[in-house]
């Protein structure tokens, strides 16, 4: 009788709040009056560090977090990228390769023969400064003895010097049926009209020498044959005379086209 009036009292005093004594863990308490003080005394205190196996975050089975290897996370199944683990993938917006400070200014490639990224390096006649690439070498400008002689040489004819080469027109032009100049030619400071069938074409640039050689064609239909030939006499270093006759050698008054080749 004694210990049930005991018990009766312990039970009201618990529901007062007087009984101060908590329940043990080994009894299937906490062993503590508030939650912070059973979360420290269950070893998962905010001082703690619990180990889990895995952890479903916010739903039972669709976010679950798991630990494959020292310092490495999963979730569901895949790792989570992190400062000296796996590169990240291509596929992830990474580069998929572990590249090292090149300690130099250098372009990221992909490598397709490796199937990996890397470092592109400049080669010769290449620079990277910053953001800039810059080219130099390369072939040098050949010069007009190079070109007048067709040397073999690894060099470029710049189109101020084209023509000096052998097989290029030095000069050409068009000459109307009344000796005037047409528009469009080459090399030509003007044409010197002396009479019927009588021009003289004179050349912006002299040529080096008179041996220089005339082509001429008519431009117009005579109504009798023509012949054009150069007055050797009058070929010049600066000019040369044109001269057009018909078929029965009486100067005439017709359209010409003219070319030169020689050495300038």
């Amino acid at each position: 009788m004694a210990q049930t009036r005991t018990h009766i009292r312990r039970v009201l005093a618990a529901a007062t709040g007087a009984l101060v004594t908590p329940v043990s863990i080994a009894n299937g308490g906490t062993g503590s009056t508030t939650a912070a003080d059973a979360a420290e005394a269950l070893g998962v205190g905010i001082t703690d560090s619990p180990q889990f196996t895995g952890i479903e975050l916010g739903h039972a089975t669709d976010t679950t977090l798991t630990r494959p290897s020292a310092g490495d996370v999963n979730v569901e199944g895949n790792r989570l990228y992190r400062a000296g683990g796996t590169d990240v993938a291509l596929a992830d917006g990474g580069t998929g390769a572990s590249l090292a400070d090149p300690n130099a200014d250098r372009i990221q490639f992909w490598d397709d023969s490796a199937g990996a990224v890397d470092w592109l390096t400049a080669g010769s006649g290449l620079t990277i400064t910053g953001t800039t690439i810059t080219a130099s070498g390369g072939p040098s400008q050949a010069t007009q003895a190079a070109l007048e002689a067709e040397t073999v040489e690894t060099t470029y004819a710049s189109p101020d010097r084209v023509k000096f080469s052998p097989g290029v027109a030095k000069a050409y032009c068009r000459i109307d049926g009344v000796g005037a100049l047409v528009a469009g030619s080459y090399n030509v400071s003007s044409v010197t009209d002396t009479g019927t069938g009588d021009r003289t074409i004179v050349w912006n640039t002299d040529f080096a020498n008179a041996n220089y050689a005339l082509a001429s064609t008519l431009t117009d239909t005579p109504a009798n044959a023509t012949i054009i030939y150069h007055n050797t006499g009058a070929i010049a270093v600066g000019s040369a005379r044109l001269v057009v006759v018909n078929e029965v050698e009486v100067l005439a008054d017709v359209g010409t086209a003219t070319t030169a080749f020689g050495d300038q």
